[in-house]
């Protein structure tokens, strides 16, 4: 049985009661290995706070049990508790604005920066010291504030995953990432398999998320006889996308 509009909406409400957050404005559905809390933001938003959305993938809802879901759900409305993220928010407001002010230009740059010294035969010069020295000064502070804020954001992504354990427990957070890189490459060899399927024999696969499921099933298998052959010794693999 599907669930409902209904329940689903209860049980995002359940969890954001329990993390103490407050509850999504929109919940978005993707077909991403993801999971994430994101924003529309302007300048207005330097002073009002962003309508915080959440992002829910069915790539990743495909490989997960329920518990692992909550984990990874727990994990995101964990964010959406968070106050600091509003200084997130100012950062992503302000980068843009930096990045248009350092490297943007307009007719202003065009005529300070002209090499035709016809136009301000004395003062040119001067003006394009000024301008390259305000320019480099802005982009120095903000490169100390960014640094700030990766810093922050570190840390708050380690205060959502204690979220997410004291929600769903340490093991569904651990089985939660451990599937992960496994399922962002068990989906993108689905959709190879779904090109290659529809170029070269013109069948159109009914759902990528079952082809998805199978090569998943494979993976873990490979990854596992590959366990056995190492004998126990580590690994090293990439992160998951999403992390």
């Amino acid at each position: 049985m599907r669930p409902t509009n209904r329940s689903c909406s209860d049980f995002f409400n359940r969890l954001a009661d329990e993390a103490g957050a407050p509850r999504p404005y929109r919940v978005y559905i993707s077909t991403r290995v993801n999971a994430a809390v994101f924003y529309d933001t302007s300048l207005l938003n330097l002073f009002v706070p962003a309508k915080k959305n959440l992002e829910i993938g069915i790539g990743l809802v495909n490989v997960l049990s329920l518990s692992e879901f909550k984990a990874a759900i727990a994990h995101e409305l964990g964010h959406f508790a968070q106050r600091s993220m509003a200084v997130g928010r100012w950062a992503y407001v302000a980068h843009g604005i930096v990045a248009q002010v350092v490297r943007g230009r307009d007719r202003f740059d065009e005529f300070i920066l002209s090499r035709d010294r016809i136009r301000i035969p004395v003062l040119g010069p001067v003006f394009r010291l000024a301008l390259w020295a305000l320019r480099a000064v802005i982009e120095s502070v903000f490169i100390v504030v960014l640094l700030v804020e990766r810093s922050l954001s570190r840390e708050m992504e380690l205060q959502a995953d204690r979220v997410a354990v004291a929600i769903a427990g340490s093991e569904s957070l651990v089985h939660t990432l451990h599937r992960l890189e496994q399922a962002d490459r068990a989906l993108d060899e689905a959709g190879v398999i779904a090109t290659f399927e529809a170029r070269a024999h013109g069948v159109q696969l009914p759902d990528i998320f079952e082809v998805q499921r199978l090569v998943l099933e494979e993976l873990e298998q490979a990854l596992d006889d590959h366990g056995r052959r190492v004998s126990g010794a580590a690994v090293r693999r990439r992160p998951p996308r999403l992390w």
